[in-house]
């Protein structure tokens, strides 16, 4: 949707960006304010500001959970990369973009880079993203964060691109545009020399969100990045909010994609198209925000929300969550009862796939040409021009709604036309709209009002019901309020949306085994590997395999120089030299590793603490061992580890209240205590 904007933005924006970000008290938490372009009620507003929260610690976890702050600052930061100035041709696009690394900037990324497409006019399949750098140390190391951004407004012709869903395949805008974000990722670690380990947190809105959803997709497929950098799926952080339907792989649902988090609000119709009944639907998660025909307790989540919304200043109050649904009576509009906009939504998607388009090819064939030229003509203008317009275009169409429909239903053809450019003239002409091309729409309506006469014919209380709320139809849809309903909810009204569902990785793994959990962590994170689809999850691991298993968390480094062990040839070379020279573990003896040997609970506890002092020297855990009757039995060369590994969640005794240190451990075991390393 276009956005409002004025002269004095830039300037604002670099004033903004002189300010320092503030820190809570923890030390964590970076807070300021950034700017961002309003949609709900603006009231010829040409910018805006608000206060935002980051906090390096949001990716500290696996990214396979839900995260409320994160959620919080992936909005913030999705508003703040809508495009800034105003989409004429008398507009320079060079400072596009300044939004987008203001927001950046302060919460402390570096070495940003927006790709050219942020610089230029938009057109129909364009599409602008931008990105910046951090380091990030968690429990496994240091590693380079890639914040992406996907530009969801402000793109004035980009908008042709939502509707160019192509006959078959994903959606053929949004893959344009998937494309693009990747290829600059790709680019981005390039030109800017990342190497290592990275972290990637994707963010869009609306059309930036439908882009960054098959972002999160591909990432999760094992995109090549390249051979000098290593990525994790715990290390995908993907928040696409109110994203349209972009793919149509039938395993977008499956648990890999559970670290893409899509915010939907079930009062918005953009989440609702591509269409479901053509195929169409979205990776990883929905996150519905609180509907009213769902949430017993609705009145009290909306009045939370409201009180949100209501520091983003110039919005109007809270909408809600409820249609009037209507006839067509004597040339009139007739309340026939009220209805929820998902409910609503629903019987509209059905009745445009039986009864306008009955295919995608159909669709493409007859009407994708002609919806993206009235795009181009809605938005290829200065913002002005077509906020006005649009404005304009619903309100008389409100006016006349009853009349409109009417003559839909059961008048003639010619008729129809007539009413309809007429009201399209009106709005043009009284928004200045001087690119009206009376002729051409003319042709278009031509081409389109039989299928549309037919559609009405057939689904009149649709029709009354879509031309009787159109004021309204994209209300659910603005930007302050789903970041209202994302700050207001409670972090567990989302993750209850999430259940874990055991992936089906490994045919000796079932979804009721104790482990499941653990070994779906170890797989998503490359970190244990089975074999012919077999995890074998009561297998012994040696010393070799437990290295190898740190050395996948370390990312595979490329090692050069030798060890002293005369037994680490074998594929477990690279991660044994990688270990011994970090000072993750020594051998058995000057010359021998042992790698074939099964590791101990206690040898485990050792080798991950000196992996975690790599970053760091982890705080003393003294005494943490003295609860356990079997303290005395735990070697005293691995005291100091077994210790911080039971303080630290890491290591947890057995029901007879004993840590078993000498014992050895199972693949199992091994993937519950990784987790337990990584997201302690």
């Amino acid at each position: 949707m276009k956005k409002r904007l004025g002269s004095i933005l830039l300037v604002l924006a670099l004033m903004l960006s002189l300010m320092p970000a503030a820190f809570a008290a923890d030390g964590d938490v970076i807070t300021g304010t950034f700017t961002y372009n309003p949609s709900l009620g603006g009231f010829g507003l040409d910018y805006q500001t608000h206060s935002f929260e980051y906090s390096d610690s949001y990716f500290t976890t696996t990214g396979y959970e839900y995260n409320k702050g994160l959620a919080a600052a992936s909005i913030d930061f999705a508003m703040a990369s809508f495009g800034l100035n105003s989409t004429g041709d008398d507009y320079d696009y060079s400072d596009n973009y300044a939004n987008q690394i203001d927001y950046l900037n302060k919460c402390g990324f570096t070495d940003y880079m927006a790709n050219d497409l942020f610089t230029q006019k938009p057109t129909a399949n364009s599409f602008a993203c931008g990105i910046a750098q951090k380091q990030i140390t968690d429990n496994g190391g240091t590693y380079t964060l890639l914040a992406v951004g996907c530009r969801g407004g402000g793109y004035g012709a980009e908008w042709g691109g939502n509707v160019q869903i192509g006959a078959s395949g994903d959606h053929e805008g949004f893959a344009i545009a998937r494309d693009i974000v990747l290829q600059h990722i790709k680019d981005y670690i390039a030109e800017k020399n990342v190497t290592g380990r990275i972290k990637i947190w994707v963010a869009g809105y609306s059309r930036g969100a439908a882009a960054a959803n098959l972002v999160g997709g591909a990432l999760d497929q094992d995109l090549d990045l390249g051979s000098n950098v290593s990525l994790s799926r715990h290390d995908i952080y993907c928040y696409p909010i109110e994203a349209p339907k972009g793919t149509v792989d039938e395993n977008c649902r499956a648990p890999v994609y559970g670290n893409i988090h899509n915010v939907v609000n079930p009062a918005d119709v953009v989440p609702v198209v591509a269409m479901e009944e053509w195929g169409f639907d979205r990776y990883g998660v929905d996150h519905q925000t609180p509907s009213a025909d769902k949430d017993a307790d609705y009145l009290v989540k909306e009045a939370a929300m409201s009180a949100v919304l209501a520091t983003y200043t110039g919005t109007g109050p809270a909408l809600t969550d409820v249609f009037t649904m209507y006839n067509v009576s004597a040339g009139s509009l007739v309340p026939v009862k009220k209805v929820y906009q998902a409910e609503f939504y629903k019987m509209l998607t059905q009745a445009l796939t039986t009864d306008l388009a009955t295919s995608r090819q159909d669709y493409v064939d007859n009407l994708q040409d002609d919806m993206l030229e009235l795009m181009a003509f809605f938005f290829d203008a200065s913002d002005a021009e077509s906020d006005a317009f649009s404005d304009l275009l619903k309100q008389k169409i409100s006016d006349n709604a009853g009349e409109l429909a009417t003559s839909l239903i059961s008048m003639d053809l010619d008729s129809t036309k007539q009413l309809a450019l007429q009201i399209f003239k009106e709005a043009a002409v009284e928004s200045g709209r001087s690119d009206y091309n009376e002729e051409e729409l003319s042709a278009m309506f031509d081409r389109m009002l039989p299928r549309l006469k037919n559609f009405a014919k057939k689904n009149p209380i649709v029709t009354a019901t879509l031309l009787g709320n159109i004021l309204f139809i994209l209300d659910g849809h603005f930007n302050e309020l789903n970041a209202s309903w994302i700050k207001s909810l409670p972090e567990e009204y989302m993750t209850a949306q999430q259940p874990y569902v055991y992936s089906g990785a490994f045919s000796d793994v079932s979804a009721e085994d104790w482990y499941a959990p653990y070994v779906d962590y170890a797989y998503y994170g490359k970190l244990m590997v089975g074999d012919a689809g077999q995890f074998e999850p009561n297998s012994s691991v040696t010393r070799g395999m437990f290295v190898q298993t740190l050395y996948a968390l370390e990312g595979r480094p490329a090692v050069s120089g030798g060890n002293p062990f005369t037994d680490s040839t074998g594929w477990y070379g690279d991660a044994i030299t990688w270990a011994y020279q970090n000072g993750v573990t020594g051998g058995v003896s000057a010359t021998s590793f042992a790698p074939n040997q099964e590791i101990t609970r206690e040898e485990m506890a050792v080798m991950l603490r000196a992996y975690q002092a790599k970053s760091g020297e982890p705080a003393s855990a003294d005494g943490a061992i003295s609860k356990f009757s079997d303290a005395s039995s735990v070697s005293d060369w691995a005291v100091e580890g077994v210790n911080w590994a039971v303080a630290n969640g890491v290591m947890a005794g057995s029901d007879d209240n004993m840590l078993h240190p000498q014992d050895t451990c199972t693949r199992a075991e091994t993937a519950t205590m990784i987790r337990g390393f990584c997201e302690q």
